[in-house]
């Protein structure tokens, strides 16, 4: 089990999220948009860290990037 501090950037054609692992330091970092689309990559991710039980602590993440990495997850062939 690891804890990844993230947060996640939207605007209307861009989507990002950047995360850092708690006790390594090390950092994954995903793009969706018109130029890079990292989503099947950053879906991938999200099963690893369930499969982990990691979890992922952000701040206003219940209130606003939880409801996008629900609709990514819920939309998986979704891109922006």
């Amino acid at each position: 089990m690891a804890d990844w501090i993230y947060d996640i950037e939207t605007y209307p054609n861009c989507f990002s999220l950047v995360a850092v692992n708690v006790e390594t330091k090390k950092g994954k970092i995903f793009e969706i948009s018109y130029r890079k689309d990292e989503s099947k990559a950053l879906i991938e991710w999200f099963r690893e860290l369930y499969r982990n039980k990691d979890r992922m602590v952000g701040f206003n993440s219940i209130s606003f990037d939880y409801a996008v990495i629900h609709y990514i997850i819920k939309n998986q062939d979704c891109s922006v």
